[in-house]
C-alpha cells in the first residue's frame, strides 16, 4: 500500500513538473532523437563493415517510411551515393557538405527540422573512403502536438513509475538477479525488433503490390531469430524450473545424430550471413540413447548457440559425436576468443557473462551444465586457448539416468 501510494505521488508530481516544464520536455525529445541518430549511426557501420549494403538501404527506407526520420542520406568522401525519404523541402539543406555535427534547421517551407551528421568510423582495412551518414528528423509534428504528447507520456510515466517502484521493494534482496534480468529483457527486445523491422518492410512492400528482395531468406532470418527469442524464455523458464521444481523425464530411444542434424540445420540462415560453418562429425554406425528429447535439445542447442555467437566470422565449428564406456560424447569446438582458465567455472554459474557485446542471457552454459546433470551426466570445458578457440564436452549416460530427478 505503502509502495502504491508513493508511486502514485511520485508520478503526480512528474507529471506537474512536466507541465510546467514543457521547454525541457523538447529539449528532451532533441536529444533522443539525437541518441536515436547515434544508434542508427552505429548499425549503419555494422552493416557496411559485414557488406550488407542492401539491408542498410532497407533499413535507410523502413526508417523514412515509419518514423518521424524525414531524410537519409550515406556519403563517401562527401559524395552522395544513397538517400531514401522525402527530400522536396529540403533543397538548401541538400546543398550543404556533411560534417560532424548537429542543428537545427528551417527548410524552405518553414517546416522545422534537425540535421545530424555522423562520421563512421574510418576502417582502412575493411572500408575505402570516409563515411558520413545524414539523418534529418522532422520536428514540427512533435511541436505542434506536444500537447496531447504531453497527456500520453504523462499517464505512461505514471503506470511506468508505479510499476518500477512496485518492483524495487520487491527486489531490493535480489538486486543483482534484478539487472541481469533487465539486460536480458533489453537483448531480447532488440531480437523482436529486427524481427519486427523485417516483417514490416515485407509487410510494406506486400501490400503495394511490390516484389520483396530476397523474400525466401528474409522468411528465413526471421524463423531463425524468433527462434533466438524462444531460446531466452526457455532459458529463464529453464533456470526457474531447475530451481524450485521438480522436473518430469520423459525418457525414450532417440537417434543422437539426427537430433544434432536437426539442431545444426536451425542455424542455417545465420551461418550463412556471417560466413561460418558448421562440421557435424558422426560415427559409421547410429548411435541411440534413451533421454529426454527437449532437454537433450535444450542442452544442445544452448551449446551450438555459444559457439556460433562467439566464433569468428569465416571461420568453422566441429562437433564431435562418439560414444565410450556407456556414455554418449559430445564435443564442440568454437573458434572465438578463448576462455582464461580461471574463467571456466565461473561462466557455468547463472546470470555471469563475460565482457561481451554479444547478445545472452547469461544462462545458456548454466542450464546445460544443470540440464545434464539431470540427464545423469555434465558440461564442461575440454580446452580453451585464447584467441583460438574453446572445446566444450558434453557426458551423457547412454541408458538413461538413474532413479534420482530432482536437481541439487
Amino acid at each position: 500500500m505503502i509502495a502504491a501510494i508513493t508511486a502514485v505521488l511520485v508520478g503526480l508530481g512528474a507529471i506537474a513538473m512536466l507541465f510546467i516544464n514543457l521547454e525541457e520536455m523538447e529539449n528532451n525529445h532533441i536529444q533522443e532523437s539525437k541518441n536515436l541518430g547515434e544508434q542508427i549511426s552505429k548499425s549503419a557501420m555494422h552493416y557496411l563493415l559485414e557488406n550488407q549494403y542492401d539491408n542498410l538501404l532497407d533499413t535507410m527506407r523502413l526508417l523514412t517510411a515509419t518514423t518521424h526520420i524525414q531524410y537519409m542520406a550515406l556519403y563517401m568522401d562527401k559524395e552522395m551515393t544513397t538517400q531514401s525519404g522525402e527530400s522536396s523541402s529540403l533543397t538548401t539543406l541538400l546543398t550543404k557538405p556533411p560534417e560532424s555535427n548537429a542543428e537545427m534547421f528551417y527548410s524552405n517551407d518553414k517546416s522545422l527540422y534537425l540535421v545530424i551528421d555522423t562520421i563512421l568510423p574510418f576502417h582502412p582495412d575493411l572500408l575505402q573512403g570516409r563515411f558520413v551518414l545524414r539523418i534529418v528528423f522532422t520536428l514540427e509534428k512533435f511541436m505542434h502536438r506536444k500537447d496531447n504528447i504531453l497527456l500520453a507520456i504523462s499517464a505512461i510515466l505514471l503506470l511506468l513509475l508505479a510499476l518500477i517502484l512496485s518492483f524495487y521493494f520487491l527486489a531490493q534482496a535480489e538486486e543483482k538477479k534484478s539487472q541481469t534480468i533487465s539486460k536480458i529483457t533489453h537483448d531480447a527486445r532488440k531480437v523482436l525488433n529486427r524481427i519486427s523491422t523485417r516483417l514490416d518492410y515485407m509487410d510494406t512492400l506486400l501490400g503495394r503490390n511490390e516484389e520483396v528482395p530476397n523474400l525466401q531468406n528474409n522468411i528465413k532470418l526471421s524463423h531463425e531469430e524468433s527462434r533466438a527469442l524462444n531460446r531466452f524464455l526457455f532459458n529463464l523458464s529453464d533456470h526457474e524450473n531447475l530451481s524450485h521444481r521438480e522436473v518430469k523425464l520423459n525418457l525414450e530411444g532417440k537417434d543422437v545424430g539426427l537430433l544434432l542434424k536437426n539442431k545444426k540445420n536451425q542455424f542455417e540462415v545465420t551461418l550463412s550471413k556471417e560466413r561460418k560453418k558448421i562440421h557435424l562429425h558422426l560415427p559409421a554406425e547410429t548411435i541411440f540413447m534413451k533421454t529426454d528429447k527437449h532437454i537433450f535439445e535444450r542442452i544442445v542447442m544452448n551449446l551450438i548457440d555459444n559457439a556460433v555467437k562467439f566464433t569468428r566470422v569465416q571461420t568453422d565449428i566441429d562437433i564431435h559425436l562418439g560414444e565410450k564406456h556407456g556414455m554418449i560424447v559430445i564435443l564442440i569446438t568454437d573458434h572465438g576468443p578463448g576462455i582464461e582458465r580461471h574463467h571456466w567455472e565461473t561462466i557455468f554459474k547463472p546470470f555471469r557473462r563475460l565482457p561481451s557485446k554479444k547478445e545472452g542471457t547469461g544462462l545458456g552454459l548454466s542450464n546445460a551444465r544443470e540440464l545434464a546433470k539431470l540427464l545423469g551426466g555434465e558440461v564442461s570445458i575440454l580446452s580453451s586457448t585464447l584467441g583460438q578457440g574453446t572445446t566444450f564436452f558434453v557426458q551423457l549416460p547412454k541408458n538413461g539416468p538413474g532413479p534420482k530427478k530432482r536437481v541439487e
